[in-house]
């Protein structure tokens, strides 16, 4: 039995999905980033959503203070969007496996 699933939805066509940590954790913190961001879309994809249906992220860093490298990837992941969604960032003293970043995500089917 899983312990998470990767994402749920609600009644409402609401989604949550767990958060995503990077592939490669050796990577530089805008790469960390854009990797959990493309591990969101891709659990988003198995589903027939994509980045468009996403309403909120909550990212978790390491490295607050790099915020910079991570609005970059951030602003290239969802550049050309009619709408960006809303997001908070917070400051933590530790990720699983030594990762710089980890993002969830909320959205809505419709």
């Amino acid at each position: 039995m899983a312990l998470f699933s990767p994402i749920t939805f609600d009644d409402n066509g609401t989604y949550y999905v767990s958060g995503q940590l990077p592939a490669d954790v050796s990577a530089s913190l805008e790469e960390q980033t854009s990797s959990s961001l493309e591990r969101i879309e891709a659990v988003l994809a198995e589903h027939g959503l994509d980045r468009s249906s996403m309403r909120k992220l909550c990212v978790f860093t390491t490295r607050i203070d790099e915020i910079a490298h991570i609005n970059n990837a951030y602003g290239a992941f969802f550049e050309g969007a009619e709408t960006m969604p809303a997001r908070s960032a917070f400051g933590v003293t530790g990720l699983v496996g030594g990762a710089l970043v980890e993002i969830d995500c909320v959205g809505t089917r419709a």
